[in-house]
């Protein structure tokens, strides 16, 4: 699991903060949101791992700027919308504006899943690749063109770490990159801007690649302890 959604574990968001009484629907409209998500499942059908799957195809900006039950909502639309029981045009018109829907389901299986133990390409064929090795580390990330049978945009919560995020994101902006807002980590809240301590770990901005994969800026100006290398 390595999509936006999948964040536990990382570094600098703490532990989970809850209320000893905390309600089961803090707004009137979240409980709308379930009565409508457990009403749809018998008229949307389909394996349960569907709903899950399009709260996953989320825009990252999209996913880490909104509450639990409106990733429930768009959801639930989606697949509304994907079976042909409401258009967004409809969507919209009731809303009274914009009405955002996750993004096309990309995620087809290889038509062969025969088990091989020979690579699924051979010498001549059309592949094309570029290899980084990040300092210090003893892994590379390779990109290019026949490397993997996976869907283009099916990889989610790529990380990219910088000094200096509100300078990266706007080098994105001048290449004509669409990239959300800075953000950052308040306890167990998602809250606009940077941290206001710049503390390394905590702030954020998401963007999609081309391709429609998702990624993550993150400011890291001084690590963990046992993460420091000298050079």
């Amino acid at each position: 699991m390595d999509g936006v959604h999948d964040l536990g574990g990382l570094d600098g968001f703490g532990p989970v903060e809850h209320e000893d009484a905390e309600p089961f629907f803090r707004e009137p409209w979240e409980r709308r949101v379930f009565r409508l998500m457990v009403g749809s499942i018998g008229a949307l059908g389909g394996p349960g791992g569907r709903f899950r799957h399009s709260i996953e195809r989320m825009d990252p900006a999209h996913y880490l700027s909104s509450p639990y039950y409106e990733h429930w909502l768009t959801g639930v639309t989606t697949l509304a919308v994907e079976s042909g029981f409401a258009t967004q045009d409809e969507l919209e018109h009731r809303a009274g504006g914009r009405f955002p829907l996750s993004r096309p389901d990309r995620g087809l299986l290889p038509e062969d899943l025969t088990e091989r133990t020979e690579p699924r390409y051979a010498l001549g064929d059309d592949v094309r690749a570029v290899q980084l090795t990040p300092p210090h580390s003893p892994c590379s990330i390779a990109f290019g063109k026949g490397l993997t049978t996976a869907q283009p945009g099916s990889v989610q919560r790529l990380e990219m770490v910088v000094s200096d995020i509100e300078a990266a994101r706007e080098d994105l902006l001048n290449r004509g990159v669409e990239v959300s807002e800075v953000f950052h980590r308040d306890g167990g809240r998602l809250v606009p801007g940077p941290d206001p301590e710049r503390r390394s770990y905590l702030s954020y901005a998401a963007f999609s690649d081309p391709d429609g994969n998702g990624w993550l800026l993150q400011e890291i100006t001084t690590r963990l302890p046992g993460r420091e290398w000298d050079d």
